[in-house]
């Protein structure tokens, strides 16, 4: 169970910005579990299926909040989208409307759709009193390998969203007065709670390709990386993660490379971010090594 329940939670916010809906989802993540443990499996698929939906809410939120145009024709004809303001608000549309509509933004056949509105009417047939076991343990299972397969495809739809909104994000952030006054980890812990960012999103920030930028906010958007790099591998999701993409190797060839001018120039800078990092539990010793001491 623990491996379905992780497949998962890799789309699904790292941090919701908000105490009750993070309390919500480990009790979905728990009651999943523990169901299953112990033999309970529909109850188990009932609470799979609920965090199923958060990301679909998150998915569509993130569409609403920073690229409104691409829902702006739902939103204009069905009043309950355009009223969604927080990830949840999205839960009072009937969950099959609610794919139906979402889906269609991105010009999904009818079938496709109608396969992932299949998954309420089996969350149903656990809900209601049938007076019989519907689902055995087998056929939960295909049930998660199921919601798995097609939450991949439809994360894929909305990435190149997701993408545009961290690249706008990040370069607002290091144009503006609050670069020189703040470090790039404090900013990064307030976009996953603002955007709502997930597992996935952040391992898509990774694939970016870095803008050119002066020194020092070239140094800070290493930074960032290094963190999505470093919160994927703390929480057992490195696998996602490029095998060729190893941010504290590149800012340690960067640093070795600046002439003593420059390395003086970022050493305060770099040392604020790396003793950041390092309370989120981040072994930085390589970067550390490279970074010229006050005395040097």
């Amino acid at each position: 169970m623990e491996e379905y329940i992780q497949k998962l939670l890799y789309y699904l916010p790292i941090d919701f910005g908000d105490t009750e809906n993070n309390e919500y989802k480990t009790y979905l993540v728990h009651t999943c579990c523990e169901n299953y443990d112990n033999e309970k499996f529909q109850f188990s698929l009932m609470a799979f299926h609920m965090l199923f939906m958060a990301f679909l809410y998150k998915e569509f939120w993130t569409l609403k909040t920073y690229s409104h145009d691409r829902v702006e024709r739902l939103c204009h004809s069905n009043g309950q989208f355009e009223s969604v303001e927080n990830v949840f608000d999205a839960s009072v549309i009937p969950e099959q409307t609610f794919i139906d509509s979402y889906l269609s933004i991105f010009s999904w056949h009818a079938n496709k759709r109608s396969e992932i509105k299949e998954f309420v009417d089996k969350r149903d047939r656990c809900a209601h009193n049938s007076g019989f076991i519907q689902y055995d343990q087998q056929a939960v299972e295909k049930y998660f390998d199921d919601v798995l397969k097609n939450i991949k495809k439809i994360a894929l739809a909305n990435i190149e969203n997701i993408q545009s909104t961290f690249k706008a994000s990040i370069m607002r952030y290091i144009n503006s007065p609050a670069f020189q006054t703040t470090s790039m980890g404090d900013f990064i812990q307030r976009e996953l709670a603002d955007k709502k960012y997930s597992y996935k999103d952040i391992c898509s920030f990774l694939k970016l390709d870095i803008p050119h930028l002066p020194l020092n906010q070239k140094i800070a958007y290493l930074f960032a990386m290094i963190y999505f790099q470093e919160k994927c591998k703390q929480d057992n999701f490195q696998e996602y993660i490029d095998e060729n993409c190893d941010y504290i190797q590149e800012l340690s060839n960067l640093l070795s490379e600046l002439s003593p001018v420059e390395q003086e120039h970022i050493r305060i800078q770099a040392g604020y971010e790396i003793e950041f990092l390092e309370r989120q539990g981040f072994d930085l010793n390589e970067i550390s090594n490279a970074l010229p001491t006050e005395n040097e």
